[in-house]
């Protein structure tokens, strides 16, 4: 059978007009100029701190103290507070020049928060009508049940009467807006997607169909999966990198689920902090120096400061992402048999792990019958045009 290809077509429900509406000739006017103003004061700025060291490893006494001061106001932004009494005249002029360039800077930014001031009514205008899109709505809605209770209540007043908590829930809604608008994934609450099926009929023959993949519940099932014993200990670990130490304290970021979203897996940022201890400053030392380690050799390095505690401090260590599995489920269209193959090498006995098993295989078995019925459909369709030599609609 000759085959034809296939195209997904991506369609956004917001076009970009309301970005537009957003900018302000003026601010980006006012930015742009405030970034030049800020190049000549770091450079005046630096001409005149060379200055006063050459000049301070000349003199002594008070008027060695006096330079340090100056230099000291300088460090502290305190410009306007330089005294220019019994400076030299090379030195009084860099000083003039600074706090000359410092007022130009200082209107500069005054004029900015002005005009963001008189934009900021405007603006909220715009995200709040651009917000009562119904596929905004519908997309809020299925991400979240929580936003959408505050969403109601935005839309249910004016923005010139918003409370503190909407004027809050603008930042949420801009990043909405922005994704509708601009996302480039095909799959997305927030985006529709068209297969278009191209055919050998003069023209193109156009399947339509609304595309939802989600692959959330597959990755949770491989991430439960790899705290039972058959699989856990066919891991290899590596640190997480971003872990760092602060003083006393040992912090990192890691991404974690939202409670409240039905959608997506881990796409929310969270900061972690614990107490610095001995075992976690040796462990950071001893995996952040590897590309990996296994679970046994883990096993090994934990027994020395929690005997037969080990396996429990390791899923601790998972479970706070400080440690991260080198294995990992990957989102490609094959998904589903990655994970079935990824559970069927590890025999595992375990009746829950079988239990699970048998329901993937469901799930790919059904889906092998939804798609074997639509070449069933394509086969009939190819047929019925080779008997009677025209388009017959199935």
């Amino acid at each position: 059978m000759k085959e034809f290809p296939i195209t997904i077509m991506r369609k956004n429900p917001l076009r970009p007009n309301w970005l537009f509406q957003l900018s302000s000739d003026k601010l980006q006017s006012l930015y742009i100029l405030r970034k030049l103003e800020q190049k000549e004061f770091d450079h005046l700025k630096e001409l005149l701190l060379e200055k006063l060291e050459q000049e301070i490893t000349t003199i002594s006494g008070k008027n060695r103290s006096d330079l340090v001061g100056i230099k000291r106001k300088i460090f502290n932004d305190s410009i306007s507070k330089i005294p220019l009494e019994e400076l030299s005249f090379d030195l009084k002029e860099r000083v003039v020049r600074l706090k000359d360039c410092k007022k130009k800077l200082d209107y500069i930014k005054l004029e900015i928060e002005q005009v963001i001031e008189n934009e900021y009514l405007k603006e909220r205008e715009i995200i709040y009508k651009v917000s009562k899109n119904p596929n905004i709505r519908n997309g809020i809605c299925f991400l979240s049940s929580s936003a959408y209770s505050r969403y109601r209540r935005y839309i249910s007043q004016l923005p010139i009467v918003h409370n503190k908590k909407n004027r809050n829930f603008d930042y949420y809604l801009l990043k909405i807006l922005c994704r509708a608008t601009l996302k480039l994934s095909p799959f997305s609450t927030l985006t529709s997607s068209e297969i278009l099926c191209h055919s050998s009929l003069k023209g193109i023959k156009q399947k339509k169909n609304s595309v939802q993949i989600n692959y959330k519940l597959l990755l949770e099932v491989f991430e439960k999966l790899k705290y039972f014993n058959d699989f856990l200990m066919t891991l290899h670990f590596y640190m997480n990198d971003t872990v760092t130490f602060s003083g006393n304290q040992v912090v990192y970021t890691a991404s974690k689920s939202r409670n409240d979203s039905s959608k997506v897996f881990e796409t929310l940022d969270t900061f972690y902090k614990f107490p610095k201890t001995k075992f976690l400053e040796d462990l950071y030392y001893k995996i952040g120096s590897v590309e990996k380690i296994s679970y046994k050799n883990l096993l090994s390095f934990i027994a020395d400061y929690y005997p037969s505690k080990e396996s429990q401090i390791i899923r601790s260590l998972l479970e706070n992402k400080m440690l991260l599995s080198v294995e990992y489920l990957s989102e490609s269209s094959h998904i589903l048999e990655d994970l079935l193959k990824w559970i069927s090498d590890k025999n595992s006995k375990n009746p829950i792990v079988n239990k699970v098993s048998l329901l993937l295989l469901e799930s790919k078995r059904l889906l092998e019958i939804i798609n074997y019925n639509f070449y069933i459909l394509k086969f009939r369709f190819n047929h019925s045009k080779t008997v009677f030599g025209k388009y017959v609609n199935y």
